[in-house]
């Protein structure tokens, strides 16, 4: 059986009677469905947000303005025969209110989150940007690469970067292997840094060229080990993960280079404090740890339907959304204090470190039926 942390309550109300004769019995009423088109009561906000310290609160769903009415279809669709889903995770106003595993699936059972791993790199830059370890996104990059001296890629910026419009091929290719059935990308390169500079110029600097590169994000958090002197993971602990008390774990490849693009390891729940960070606009419990400018920068172009500064746009919502191989999601809706989550069945394969070498690598598998923006619209679907 799956564990399934739905709550939801129905409120009854009862009257009674008095004098000096026995009180008549009076039924208790039925509650009837309310102007929400519900069938239990909805409570209607404002609603009081809270931060989960070590344990997180739940919280039924009508309680949180939700109606559970439909929830079981939520649950249904996300664990459909051949989705292959770990984990889903709704989280309203700081309480999860919809929480479910897979069969043999615990909240302590790590998740990964490829492309998700982007949208951390994203925030680390609005931190770094903040403490002045990086002057500007109009800084040039060839300081930080030697490689590219010399030549116009020095000139490509930290900016181009992030809105990958650096001109250069969208991403490199690594040897072939067979531990991908003959596949060569970035990642089953040993040197992936070494990898991602390694690409010449397809079109002017500035030019959007494509909408996704692995390389371009590589680079960006190569800039950030470089200019913080820490690795990313101790980075990301620092300034974020030890204040949400969550536990991130970033892996590296065969040379030390953090995977900026990709590969942060956690359980859904501390995946669950990022995605509320941006939620509550960079603010946890009374700190502000991501500036709330780079929030505002940082995930604009998605609201305005646009991929940039490694987050997606949500059809349809004024949110944004993380998402990653096989359909990994966070999906944020910051006006209705709204996070989305799911991931897929996660295994680490090789010897169980993190780093990406060898047959040391990640396994999820493809969904059948899962769509990303089925699966927000279903749980929205519940807001009343």
């Amino acid at each position: 059986m799956r564990l399934i942390s739905i709550l939801t309550t129905v409120f009854l109300a009862a009257c009674g009677g008095g004098g000096s004769s026995a009180p008549e019995e009076t039924p208790t009423p039925t509650p009837a469905p309310t102007t929400q088109n519900c069938n239990v009561f909805v409570t209607k906000g404002p609603y009081p947000q809270i931060w989960p310290t070590l344990e997180w609160n739940t919280a039924s769903l009508e309680s949180q303005g939700m109606c559970p009415d439909e929830v079981q279809s939520v649950i249904d669709y996300a664990f459909l025969e051949g989705n292959d889903t770990g984990a889903i995770i709704v989280i309203r106003n700081g309480y999860i209110v919809i929480e479910e595993y897979d069969s043999g699936k615990t909240e302590n059972d790590l998740a990964t989150s490829w492309s998700v791993g982007k949208s951390f790199a994203s925030a680390l830059m609005g931190v770094a940007l903040e403490e002045g370890l990086v002057s500007s996104l109009d800084e040039t990059t060839g300081q930080f690469f030697p490689e590219w001296a010399g030549t116009e890629r020095e000139n490509i910026t930290i900016r181009n970067l992030m809105t990958l419009r650096t001109g250069l091929e969208a991403d490199c290719l690594g040897p072939p292997n067979d531990f991908d059935n003959g596949g060569n990308s970035i990642y089953f390169s040993l040197d992936q840094v070494a990898c991602a500079l390694n690409r010449e110029l397809q079109g002017p600097i500035g030019e959007k060229l494509y909408s996704y590169s692995n390389s371009d994000v590589m680079l960006a958090g190569e800039i950030m080990e470089i200019t913080s002197g820490m690795k990313l993971d101790e980075y990301l602990d620092q300034k974020l993960g030890s204040i949400m008390n969550a536990d991130y774990q970033w892996w590296e490849d065969a040379f030390g280079n953090s995977l900026g693009y990709c590969c942060i390891d956690a359980t859904p729940r501390d995946f669950g404090r990022f995605g509320l960070l941006f939620a509550r606009n960079g603010e946890w419990d009374g700190q502000q740890l991501i500036p709330q400018s780079w929030i505002e920068l940082s995930t604009s172009l998605a609201l305005n339907g646009e991929y940039g500064y490694y987050w997606w746009p949500i059809n349809g919502h004024d949110g944004f959304v993380a998402i990653g191989l096989h359909g990994q999601t966070i999906a944020v809706i910051p006006e209705d204090n709204l996070v989305i989550m799911r991931f897929g069945n996660y295994s680490r394969l090789g010897d169980g470190s993190t780093v990406r070498v060898g047959t040391n690598g990640h396994s999820t598998s493809q969904p059948l039926s899962y769509d990303i923006t089925s699966f927000i619209n279903r749980v929205t679907a519940l807001i009343r």
